[in-house]
């Protein structure tokens, strides 16, 4: 996903500084935490990563298709955890806007200490149960099905998969 330059000021608008109070009558969401915010559309699959702060390896998430209509990457305070951070750490948000939407962010994340090991991931088309996902993930010695559904109650299908029923799954299909 392509970002455009880091703006003035933080989310919560360009007169507003990291860390500074939230304009009266503003809700107190956070959004004058994240600072050099820049904006992307993604179109498809969209992978975003941490830098490494060694000892700890960098982090990529890799969010599904169709998941957002935009992106906020900015800026934001490291957690004081008594550990050695950089005094920022990149942070990503990912949204919807509208009305009658119904969002289901879903996304791959893991930790690289070296080359990461996820090579694709994919949405799976399926119907039946309640707001139902269901993903492919790409290893290099095997391939993962993913699936998720709010309640469990009902049957969900996977196309070119087959039948699944319950909250969460995951079948591995190794290389072999």
């Amino acid at each position: 996903c392509d970002l455009g330059p880091p703006q003035k000021g933080t989310l919560a608008g360009e007169e507003v500084a990291p860390g500074a109070p939230m304009p009266e009558g503003r809700p107190a969401n956070g959004f004058n935490w994240l600072a050099n915010v820049q904006w992307g559309k993604p179109a498809g699959a969209f992978t975003f990563a941490s830098a490494a702060h060694p000892p700890r390896p960098h982090v990529r998430m890799t969010m599904l298709p169709g998941c957002a209509q935009e992106v906020v990457v900015g800026d934001h305070e490291s957690p004081r955890i008594g550990q050695k951070l950089p005094p920022t750490m990149k942070w990503l948000l990912a949204r919807n806007q509208g009305t009658g939407l119904s969002s289901a962010f879903a996304a791959v994340i893991e930790a690289c200490p070296e080359e990461p090991a996820v090579r694709k991931v994919e949405r799976l088309a399926c119907a039946g149960g309640k707001e139902p996902v269901a993903m492919r993930v790409h290893l290099p010695r095997a391939r993962d099905t993913v699936l998720s559904d709010e309640t469990g109650a009902a049957p969900v299908t996977v196309a070119g998969w087959g039948r699944f029923q319950g909250r969460w799954g995951l079948v591995r299909e190794d290389g072999r």
